[in-house]
């Protein structure tokens, strides 16, 4: 009788490009359809100007938090190679250098930022706040219970204010409350699994 192959632990590297856009997380672009929030409930579906504002607020926010999740991967990369799926991550995988995904964060921010300025200005304001909220949420915030999921929160709330900003629709209290309860109560649920 023959011994079983054994199957090698170490794994081959990604594509320098294939692991910038691991590092972006394009999966979690939907998180940025809240923008989309004021034009639907503010009946602006049917004005284009609306529309296309609304579009490049998700565009210059899926820049934002792609690079908000870059950020994090690097205040969280060595906590990532002890995480069973986590270590997968570029950074913890050794895919991406620290000096790489630091430019690719810049980067990011940059393009989100420049997007703003130039598209959708008057969402420039939360575009800044969101980007400051998760530099404190990747190296203070997520160290405290209950203060890291009300950052997740506030952050989806930023979402729908800079959408309703661009349209420019007023948002309402009703439309804000609703996002930040949501999105603590899916932030506490996805902490108790």
């Amino acid at each position: 009788m023959t011994a079983p192959a054994v199957v090698s632990a170490s794994r081959t590297r990604r594509h320098p490009l294939r692991a910038i856009v691991a590092l972006s997380r394009p999966d979690q672009w939907v998180k940025n359809a809240f923008v989309f929030g004021g034009l639907v409930f503010g009946d602006g579906l049917r004005d284009p100007f609306r529309v296309r504002a609304a579009l490049w607020t998700f565009v210059a926010f899926c820049l934002v938090s792609s690079a908000a999740y870059a950020l994090n991967d690097i205040a969280d990369r060595e906590v990532d190679r002890a995480h069973p799926r986590k270590r997968r991550r570029p950074l913890a995988a050794g895919d991406l250098s620290i000096g790489a995904a630091s430019a690719v964060h810049l980067l990011l921010l940059a393009g989100g930022l420049a997007v703003g300025f130039v598209r959708v200005p008057d969402a420039l304001p939360h575009l800044v706040a969101y980007a400051v909220l998760n530099l404190a949420y990747s190296f203070l915030l997520r160290r405290a219970a209950l203060l890291d999921v009300m950052a997740i929160a506030l952050g989806f709330v930023l979402r729908v204010q800079a959408g309703c900003a661009a349209m420019p629709i007023e948002p309402s209290a009703w439309i804000l409350l609703c996002t930040f309860v949501l999105a603590l109560f899916l932030g506490f649920g996805k902490r108790r699994v």
